[in-house]
């Protein structure tokens, strides 16, 4: 992605409990970035406050070798943009099906103060057992006391993908969580 490599890993709690996670770890020419630091830590205490079937969740955060990472929820699945790439448009029902727990999870969000604003396609991912999560929450902006989301966008800027974003957020309004049911 844009400010991390995602790795698949297995956490041994012991040696009869084992799991395997999603590793998400800040790109090493980021590091060194202050700014990008903050972000990438930013995220994953964002998501971390979601705690929905339909969002995917954060489990952990640490460093290692002063490069952060965070544990998360491991999809065995397909984002919705490979599902369109690969099948075409898909059936009514299907996209139906999709945007419920799609929106379910962001209203989740939205009511933790969360707002996604990067949500497409890419981001929505189908498990194997036909569920939707929501994932990448680096664009995500928090009402929270200390994180540094206000400092990646200025009045009048914005961020995402312009494709999906909502009239508002490409004019670079102030936001709510309505603008992720866009």
């Amino acid at each position: 992605g844009g400010m991390a490599e995602v790795w698949q890993a297995e956490v041994s709690y012991s040696a009869e409990v084992r799991k395997v996670v999603a590793l998400k770890m800040i790109r090493s020419d980021l590091v060194s970035v202050p700014q990008f630091v903050s972000l990438f830590i930013d995220e994953a205490r964002i998501a971390s406050l979601i705690s929905h079937a339909n969002v995917a969740q954060v489990f952990d955060t640490g460093q290692h070798d002063e490069c952060p990472y965070f544990v998360m929820e491991y999809l065995e699945g397909v984002d919705c943009g490979r599902l369109v790439q690969d099948y075409g448009p898909l059936p009514g029902p299907v996209v139906a099906a999709i945007g419920r727990d799609a929106a379910r999870g962001l209203a989740e969000a939205g009511r933790e103060a969360v707002i996604h604003r990067d949500v497409k396609p890419a981001n929505l991912v189908v498990t194997e057992r036909g569920q939707v999560k929501v994932t990448d929450f680096g664009l995500a902006k928090a009402q929270l006391p200390a994180t540094n989301t206000g400092k990646l966008t200025m009045q009048g800027a914005t961020l995402g993908t312009p494709d999906y974003m909502s009239p508002e957020q490409a004019m670079g309004a102030d936001l709510d969580p309505r603008t992720d049911i866009y």
